[in-house]
């Protein structure tokens, strides 16, 4: 508000922010260069520009690696305290085509201290001598995720070949299996 009536002093008070919260530093640094250039002082405003371009490329390549996972991708411990855990998997206990279930986090490279992700694992229950189509693991993989409630981004994979690498990882890891 302070900068909207054209007063520097409020400059410091979104710097004060941006020294509190991560999350206020690219928007601070936009409005602090946007009120130094409506008021023409462009030399003052050039390092909070090349400030808030270089978050907001960041911000993209953290949102990019957070909107898939691959059964490529590094997996590690889920580190969730087990009230969470069991919010996870209690609306699926207990479906008929679940074997186990396995909970691990995607490994980031970008902000990994922010917004998790999180791959649920499923080994399904069918017998051995039923055919499986793809679009029954598709449907599984859906039906599990719409159970999965709560604030976690949960990333579901149905165990078949082509995600065997992931669930080997997973396996692997210390409190992974959660059912």
């Amino acid at each position: 508000m302070l900068l909207a009536d054209g007063r520097d002093d409020g400059m410091a008070h979104l710097e004060r922010a941006i020294s509190l919260d991560p999350d206020a530093e690219l928007p601070g640094a936009r409005l602090i260069a946007q009120h130094l250039l409506s008021r023409g002082r462009d030399e003052a405003a050039a390092p909070w520009l090349a400030r808030a371009e270089r978050l907001g490329e960041f911000q993209e390549r953290a949102a990019a690696e957070r909107s898939r996972v691959l059964a490529t991708d590094r997996v590690e411990p889920h580190g969730l305290p087990p009230p969470d855990v069991e919010a996870i998997v209690a609306p699926l206990r207990g479906h008929p085509e679940i074997a186990r279930l396995l909970l691990a986090r995607k490994r980031l490279e970008h902000m990994p201290e922010r917004a998790p992700v999180f791959v649920l694992g499923v080994i399904p229950r069918r017998p051995w001598y039923r055919l499986v189509r793809a679009r029954d693991d598709a449907r599984l993989a859906q039906a599990v995720a719409d159970r999965v409630a709560g604030p976690w981004r949960v990333v579901v994979f149905v165990k078949q070949s082509s995600s065997r690498r992931i669930f080997r990882r997973m396996q692997r890891l210390k409190g992974a299996r959660v059912v």
